[in-house]
């Protein structure tokens, strides 16, 4: 694990409009908070498998995504050393899902599910875990997606349709082998379920690509800045002699 990577990759760790420590302490606190949702997401009391739960999917990936950039920073101070080039491909991947999926959570969960959930409203130990598990984690996702660097590739969309696929087909066998819905009106039988899984596919994929334009305007941003940087430092040995 000595190989030096790519520029590309580890645009990943480049920050923008912060400096280097301020980008790794938010994400040290970061992953504190998704690992304490995590942890809670584990001991609460579901009435089905968490497997069927989307939101626990993300939650996991999210976590996945920041203990990866914390172990990178770990190793670094450590070793002096950085990792191979796939171990930042990977991480970028699995932050461009969380980004796309953390999109998807926050607007489907808040705009569908909460209105009518009669036992989230009425206990407050449920509301503050869903405020963690549906508005905090997406937040922190969407303010790192800010302040980062990270280089989306319009190919990784491939993992995305295909991390909800896997779920739709899990999601389908349980619906139909136990006659338990998930998600209400969700039942694989009627249209709603048919409208509701295209809106859910077009939320991630509006995700992915609002990822890949702030992406975008950051790199533009950032070498329109190296650019200027430049140029004053020629001017500066140009005045100097």
């Amino acid at each position: 694990m000595t190989s030096k990577p790519s520029k590309d990759y580890l645009s990943i760790l480049r920050p923008i409009r912060v400096c280097d420590h301020t980008l790794k302490l938010f994400r040290f606190i970061s992953t504190l908070i998704v690992a304490f949702t995590f942890i809670w997401s584990l001991v609460f009391d579901d009435k089905l498998p968490d497997i069927l739960y989307f939101s626990y999917w993300v939650i996991y990936i999210t976590l996945l995504y920041f203990l990866l950039l914390v172990g990178h920073y770990i190793y670094e101070a450590w070793s002096k050393r950085s990792f191979s080039s796939w171990f930042y491909s990977f991480t970028r991947i699995i932050g461009e899902l969380t980004f796309s999926f953390n999109f998807l959570v926050i607007i489907f969960y808040w705009v569908w599910l909460f209105p009518g959930d009669n036992y989230t409203h009425s206990h407050a130990n449920v509301l503050i875990f869903t405020l963690f598990l549906h508005a905090i984690v997406p937040i922190l996702v969407f303010v790192d997606q800010i302040i980062s660097l990270i280089e989306y590739r319009k190919i990784h969309y491939i993992y995305v349709f295909a991390t909800l696929l896997l779920y739709g087909i899990i999601l389908l066998a349980y619906t139909k082998s136990t006659g338990t819905v998930v998600y209400k009106k969700f039942t694989f039988d009627n249209a709603f379920t048919i409208i509701a899984a295209i809106g859910a596919w077009c939320l991630s994929t509006l995700g992915f690509c609002i990822g890949c334009l702030i992406s975008r305007i950051k790199h533009r941003c950032a070498n329109n800045t190296s650019q200027e940087l430049k140029v004053n430092l020629l001017e500066c040995r140009i005045n100097f002699i």
